[in-house]
C-alpha cells in the first residue's frame, strides 16, 4: 500500500534466513498496474461487443460499462438468482453454462458464453425474478447493477434508441458535412 499511495509503511518485515529481495519504485509499480488494467479493460470491452444486447453501444459507452462490471465465479449447482427475488443486476455469462429453472427444477432455458439474464433489472421496474438461475457447470458471470448502468450511460432503452438514431443520421449523405456533435443537435 505504501508503494501505491505514497504513504508510510505500516509494518516492518524481517528476514529470518538469507534470501533475495526484489523491489519496485512507485512509478514502475503504477505503470505495471496501469498496463494490466488497460489490457484487461480492452479485452472485456471487446468481449461485450459479442453480447447482443450491448453490441449497439458506442465504444465509449461499452468501456464505461466494462469498468463497472464485477466478475463472480460459481460452482456447478450454485444458485445465482432465486425466483421471486427483486432484480437489481444484469448478468452476462463469460464462461460455463447456467440454467433458468422453475421451483420444481424444470429447466426453462440454458445460457452459455455471451448470453445474458436479469436484463429486466435495467428497465427500472424492480420486478421479482421470474425464474431461478443455477450454475450448470463451473461458471464465471459478469454483473452490473441497474443503478450503476443507469448512472454510467442512462436508460438502456433510451441509449439504444439514441445510438440507432445516430447511425441513421450518420448514414444521410446530405448531413455528412456536419461534425458528429452538430448532427447530434
Amino acid at each position: 500500500l505504501a508503494v501505491m499511495y505514497g504513504c508510510k509503511r505500516a509494518a516492518t518485515i524481517l528476514c529470518e534466513e538469507p534470501g533475495t529481495l526484489w523491489s519496485l519504485d512507485r512509478k514502475t509499480f503504477k505503470n505495471i498496474l496501469k498496463g494490466t488494467y488497460a489490457s484487461t479493460t480492452n479485452t472485456a470491452s471487446e468481449y461485450l461487443k459479442t453480447v447482443p444486447m450491448l453490441a449497439d453501444l458506442t465504444d465509449d459507452q461499452r468501456l464505461k460499462v466494462t469498468e463497472a462490471l464485477t466478475s463472480v465465479k460459481y460452482s456447478a449447482g450454485d444458485s445465482i438468482l432465486r425466483h421471486g427475488d427483486v432484480g437489481t443486476k444484469l448478468f452476462i455469462v463469460k464462461e460455463g453454462e447456467v440454467a433458468a429453472t422453475r421451483d420444481d427444477g424444470t429447466e426453462l432455458a440454458v445460457m452459455k458464453q455471451g448470453e445474458f439474464f436479469g436484463e429486466s433489472a435495467l428497465d427500472g421496474s424492480k420486478e421479482p425474478r421470474k425464474a431461478n438461475v443455477i450454475a450448470r457447470s463451473d461458471v464465471e458471470v459478469l454483473s452490473i447493477s441497474a443503478s450503476d448502468f443507469e448512472g454510467i450511460i442512462g436508460s438502456l432503452t433510451e441509449v439504444l434508441a439514441n445510438n440507432l438514431n445516430q447511425r441513421i443520421i450518420d448514414g444521410i449523405e446530405l448531413l455528412s458535412y456536419l461534425s458528429r456533435s452538430q448532427r447530434k443537435e
